[in-house]
């Protein structure tokens, strides 16, 4: 389940995914102390365009895949593709 999960993230079909990568990387490098899912809570909270890509990416990506993976899988993979973002600006 979580190489479809992953191969849907590589090939996103939804603007602005590289906006909300950003969006949590910079949470995590203005606070240090701040792991994944407070970065990804703040972001979100916020409610800026950042919000609104993951949720039109998660609408798209349930209506991609049959059998839509639990919320939990969905975080892990966007925390993967923060990471791999953040490692290629450094």
């Amino acid at each position: 389940m979580i190489e479809a999960v992953r191969a849907v993230f590589k090939d996103p079909q939804v603007p602005g995914m590289a906006r909300l990568y950003r969006a949590i990387n910079d949470v995590r490098e203005l606070d240090p102390a701040a792991d994944f899912a407070s970065a990804y809570n703040a972001v979100m909270a916020a409610g800026d365009q950042p919000t609104k890509t993951w949720i039109s990416f998660c609408v798209q990506i349930a209506a991609r895949l049959q059998d839509p993976p639990p919320e939990d899988l969905f975080l892990q993979v966007l925390e993967e593709f923060c990471d791999q973002a953040r490692a290629s600006q450094s």
